[in-house]
């Protein structure tokens, strides 16, 4: 980090006998220009990665939410690292390949990869295999899903934690009692209210997000996935939020579906929907239902509770358990994310060739 300094500090620290002005100028005008040409070629490096990156899709590896306790030494090591591939079927699946990943090893208990891809494949519908087909979609997707559960979780544990602080007669610091009132504000409730937000802050079913996104999205090749990245086709009729028109829109409709960035930014949004909209009040209640008893959250179980989801209301639940169970869906609900492999994800973009490695980011 380089630090600014004034000329008044740089000349008070100079002895009175040696000062000259306009040797000082000359050097403060040098450095300033040194600085100037440093962050010109970083500005220009960096335009120039995103022209090559442009339109590329990229996967994202990330560690593992740090863990209470850990010693200093494994936060140390903890990056994030972007990777940029060819946006095509064959270069996330052989990507795949190299991470040796597959579907039927994470069923029988092997952890999914903690690899984030930023959109499927545009030519993901030309892929003829259709078991090909919704295999890359669930690995694409079944990732992120689970990170954002995992989120999900990270949160609903810390409001416990202050749950039990408070219960024990202990008061809470100011930085927790601003938190717990922003998160509060965000999810809709008062900032003790610990029902509602403990209704609101918890995962959805992984066989049940990946069931509605196959279904929205056409298994990940409709227009609205392939342009932005909508999943799960939600809808808008903000014109302040980013949205694709539907070509079959009546004249007199205003709405839109929603479009996202990444992949990433489509799962959060689905699952802030359904944690908080007031048509999905059963489904919060269900689930609340299954914690208390200690039942695993179930995706064909739960499906009854999101039949608002679509105007055809118990036919649409009746398509997602059929889905769930066709596929083999009801599996995955037992899935986690594994541990930091991030120099293994990087060592299979490597052997592939066609990846950059555009990004470290120490600590992250």
């Amino acid at each position: 980090m380089i630090h600014a300094e004034s000329k008044q500090t740089i000349q008070a620290a100079l002895p009175a006998p040696e000062r000259r002005p306009g040797r000082v100028k000359i050097a403060l005008a040098a450095g300033v220009a040194a600085l100037a040409g440093t962050l010109l070629l970083a500005a220009s490096l960096a335009l120039t990665s995103h022209v090559r990156t442009r339109g590329m899709l990229w996967v994202e590896t990330t560690p593992p939410p740090p863990v209470a306790g850990a010693p200093a030494p494994i936060a140390m090591t903890s990056r994030r690292v972007r990777l940029y591939l060819g946006n095509s079927v064959g270069a996330l699946a052989a990507y795949f390949r190299r991470l040796d990943y597959r579907l039927i090893d994470v069923r029988s208990g092997a952890d999914v990869p903690r690899v984030f891809a930023s959109a499927l494949p545009r030519d993901l519908d030309e892929l003829q295999s259709v078991e090909q087909r919704k295999s890359l979609f669930l690995r694409t997707v079944l990732p992120l899903v689970l990170r954002e559960n995992e989120r999900l979780r990270a949160e609903r544990a810390r409001l416990l934690a202050a749950r039990a602080r408070l219960q024990a007669g202990a008061a809470l610091d100011p930085d927790e009692r601003a938190w717990l009132d922003d998160f509060a504000q965000r999810y809709g409730t008062a900032p003790r209210d610990w029902g509602m937000l403990l209704r609101r802050v918890d995962s959805i079913p992984p066989s049940l997000a990946l069931a509605q996104a196959a279904t929205e999205s056409a298994w990940g090749t409709s227009r609205f996935v392939r342009e932005g990245n909508a999943l799960f086709g939600m809808w808008t009729w903000s014109d302040e939020v980013p949205g694709i028109v539907p070509q079959e829109r009546d004249d007199e409709a205003r709405h839109r579906v929603r479009s996202f960035l990444t992949l990433e930014e489509s799962v959060r949004a689905y699952m802030r929907t359904l944690n908080t909209h007031w048509a999905y009040r059963e489904f919060r209640d269900r689930r609340a239902t299954l914690r208390l008893a200690r039942k695993r959250l179930s995706g064909l179980v739960l499906a009854s509770e999101v039949s608002r989801y679509s105007e055809q209301r118990e036919v649409y639940t009746v398509q997602l358990r059929s889905l769930i169970r066709s596929n083999g869906l009801q599996q995955l609900d037992r899935t986690a994310l594994g541990g930091d492999a991030t120099d293994v994800a990087v060592a299979a973009a490597g052997v592939l060739g066609n990846a950059a490695l555009i990004a470290q980011e120490p600590g992250r």
